[in-house]
């Protein structure tokens, strides 16, 4: 049953839009949106379903990046996507020979948002997410061919953070 919105969308584009990856490179940006998530536990995943992960969205602040081919694309306001997954300890009953790097990657990001290595390390470590919100971060983006694309259709991947300072300039060690 309808909701009575009487939509006109005759002459819509439904192709999924045109959105190219932006070039590889470290970028200013914000954290946008954050949200409590669980993993599915698909048929061939490593981690089965329930596992917590937090999805986490990422707003362009750069104006301008110049491309390979030294042209400069607009970059403001796109968005970036990381899921950062809350690793078990064991996985089948064995212990997750990933969580140590997955654990590394959530306490970098969080580190570079402004929290303390004390707060992260404490053991009982409870983020903010609304505090979060706003907060500047360096977000080293790179390229991937896009899951279900044709072939050469690149997307863009998130593989690491820096901290932001008011002069623009990050941490020189890649998160």
């Amino acid at each position: 049953m309808g909701e009575g919105l009487g939509l006109n969308l005759a002459g819509a584009d439904l192709s999924g839009g045109d959105f190219d990856a932006i070039p590889s490179g470290t970028y200013h940006c914000t954290v946008f949106k954050m949200e409590m998530k669980q993993t599915k536990g698909s048929e061939g995943s490593v981690l089965p379903k329930g596992v917590p992960m937090i999805n986490v969205q990422f707003k362009v602040e750069d104006e301008t990046k110049e491309d390979p081919d030294g042209d400069e694309i607009k970059v403001h306001n796109r968005r970036l996507f990381r899921q950062l997954i809350i690793a078990p300890a064991k996985v089948g009953g064995k212990p997750y020979e990933h969580k140590k790097v997955m654990d590394r990657i959530l306490g970098q990001f969080f580190k570079c948002v402004g929290y303390s290595e004390d707060e992260i390390l404490s053991g009982d470590f409870d983020p903010d997410f609304d505090e979060i919100k706003g907060k500047d971060i360096l977000v080293v983006v790179g390229q991937k061919e896009k899951w279900g694309a044709e072939e050469g259709v690149m997307d863009n991947e998130v593989k690491g953070f820096k901290p932001y300072d008011a002069a623009g300039n990050g941490s020189p060690q890649l998160v």
